[in-house]
This record gives C-alpha cells, structure tokens and sequence, in this order.
C-alpha cells in the first residue's frame, strides 16, 4: 500500500464487516479492514493511530491499527461479558477510554492489563477527550428510550457524573472536542401537521461545561445532517473548520459542511451504505 504519512485519513465502519480508509486530500478509497463480524467503534490517537473495538471469538476486543494500516499491530482484551461501543485517547496521558452498556473502561496508556472500570447509569454510545484529559460521555437512556443523555468522567475522578444541557436534546449523537468547546450532536423533535409523524431538526451542541451543567453557546445546524445506520444517533467528525457527517435524503452519504457556521453542505465526499461510525487519523 502506499505511504500515506502525514495525510488526514478518514475510517468509516459500516455494518458489513468493514471498515473503509479514505484521503480527505481528495476524498478517494485507499484501503479497507475486513475480517470482523461487527466493527462498534472507531477512534485515534495524536500519533494517527487508530483503535477498533469489535467482536470477534465470543468477546469484544480493541485493536491497534498504524496510520493507514489495516493490520493491527497490538490488541487488547476486554474482560469477559463486556459490551463495547465508541472510544477516545486522552492526548495527555495516552490513556484508552471504550464506552460500554452503562461501563467505560480505561487502559492505562493504552497498554494490555486489566481496564479501571467506572459505572454509568445510562447506555453510552461515544465519548471524547478535552485537552485536560476530561473524558465526556454521550448515548441514550436504555430500553426502548431512545433519549440523549450525557456526562463526564473528570480528570483524576473515581466517579462519572451526569450532565444536563440548558437546551433540549432528544436522540442521541457523537461528541467531540474542537479546542475551545465539547460539541454534541443531537436531533430535536418537531411535530409536524400529521399527528402520527414527527420532523426531525438536526444540530450540534457547542458546550461550556459547568460541574454538572452544560451550557450551549452556539447552536450548528448543517442542512441535511441525518442519523446513521439504526441506532448508532447523529454521526459527525471535525477536521480542522469542517463537519464531516451522515447526510442526504436517504442517510447513505458523507457530506461536509463548514465548521462552525454549518447551513448548506460545502460537499459530497462518498456514498456509503449503514455507516455507523467515524474517526479521523492525523498525523
């Protein structure tokens, strides 16, 4: 394969047992991973490593992937009756967080050994490091409550903590840290003139957060931002002034839009069908 050292690399894990690299320098395929029955989550490191939480073998795993690579080069073992999803690197201590049903697991420098396990009363789906290595922590009520919930696992903290937004947020979505703001995404119910039938406004959330309380200062609405494959919520990844999405009609596209103005989509980077996650590697 060729080097592909210092590009901004785009992974996008789609149900089928795959999980496709693309160049954002010009939006093309440059390699795949296979092999995995289910890929549940995507994220990377400072160095442009990439971690894959998946199951394989009767258990869940974590596996290391080198920029561009579609070997994995180290693994780690989650402890028996794990079910895993998203995941984050502290880009301070090197530390490996994988969120699971009502779990977050961290490895210490993301090195083999048993996981700190903490608690969270909700199930979570994604989470992401601030730059002062606090890990927030976004997914959904459980059961058939399909509801936004959020909280945080603080530096040094032994103890997750709720938080509550001063803005509605109703399905759930990513989370991300863009260098001054968490941003969470969320979709907010409209009811429409069909009784039966709801519209659904699609935004992102950039977050001042307070102890226990989350303060939206800026409301982003990219047009046509939708929901991923079932229920994966609201699908969204920055790189540097740009959104990158699950968009389109049909929830089958990548689309980009600018960061933080959102409004019209600046473009179409590929079409794919069930995405449900995504990360970007830098080096």
């Amino acid at each position: 394969m060729a080097s592909h050292a210092g590009e901004p690399l785009l992974y996008v894990a789609r149900v089928h047992d795959m999980i496709s690299i693309l160049s954002l320098r010009d939006d093309k395929p440059v390699a795949q991973i296979t092999g995995y029955g289910y890929a549940a989550g995507v994220c990377s490191d400072p160095s442009g490593n990439v971690w894959v939480t998946n199951y394989r073998g009767g258990r869940f795993h974590v596996d290391k992937f080198a920029h561009g690579g579609t070997k994995a080069i180290a693994q780690l073992r989650a402890p028996n009756g794990s079910n895993l999803a998203g995941c984050a690197v502290d880009p301070i201590s090197g530390d490996l967080a994988v969120v699971g049903y009502n779990t977050v697991l961290v490895w210490s420098g993301a090195r083999d050994g048993k996981p700190a396990r903490y608690s969270v009363y909700f199930a979570p789906l994604y989470a992401a490091y601030d730059n002062a290595g606090n890990l927030f922590i976004t997914g959904w009520e459980g059961g058939s409550d399909w509801i936004f919930e959020m909280a945080e696992l603080a530096k040094g903290s032994r103890k997750v903590t709720n938080i509550r937004l001063d803005k509605r947020a109703d399905e759930p979505g990513e989370v991300q840290w863009d260098g001054k703001y968490v941003v969470v995404a969320t979709a907010v119910s409209r009811r429409t003139r069909n009784p039966f039938s709801n519209e659904w406004l699609f935004r992102l959330y950039r977050l001042q957060i307070s102890g226990t309380s989350g303060h939206v200062v800026q409301v982003v609405q990219p047009q046509r931002l939708r929901s991923g494959y079932s229920q994966t919520g609201v699908l969204f990844v920055l790189q540097d002034h740009t959104i990158i999405g699950v968009g389109g009609k049909r929830h089958e596209s990548l689309l980009a839009w600018s960061y933080p103005v959102g409004g019209k989509a600046t473009g179409t980077i590929t079409h794919y069908h069930d995405i449900h996650a995504l990360a970007i590697s830098e080096q």
